[in-house]
């Protein structure tokens, strides 16, 4: 059974970091500019977590409604493994924050967080 999920501010400011790095340099990466931090070691500086923890990125030219950004998550096409749809239906997942703003190569971009 899926659980509601609720926007978590400490997330959100893990989100902000990441799109503040990647977003003007252009890069499409779960990895920092400078290839020193990951999803999960920007979620823990902000936030300590004690189950499990995602981040789902969407690149586009043009800025996708907020249902289209689900269902390209829910669809998952691309990946074999369907990462995206399992985690974003994971029952443990509790938390959320998603940032979404101008990317300089995609054009657009989405970062979301999720954690139980």
């Amino acid at each position: 059974m899926l659980k509601e999920l609720k926007y978590n501010d400490l997330l959100g400011k893990a989100a902000i970091d990441h799109y503040i790095d990647i977003a003007s340099k252009g890069l499409t990466s779960h990895i920092s500019s400078d290839g020193k931090t990951n999803y999960k070691q920007r979620i823990e500086r902000h936030a300590v977590w004690g189950g499990s923890i995602f981040e789902a990125i969407l690149y586009g030219q043009e800025k996708p409604s907020p249902k289209d950004v689900l269902l390209a998550l829910v669809i998952d096409d691309g990946f074999a493994s369907r990462i995206h749809r399992k985690n974003i239906f994971n029952s443990d997942h509790s938390q959320v924050a998603v940032v979404a703003g101008a990317h300089s190569s995609a054009g657009f971009c989405y970062i979301a967080l999720f954690a139980s």
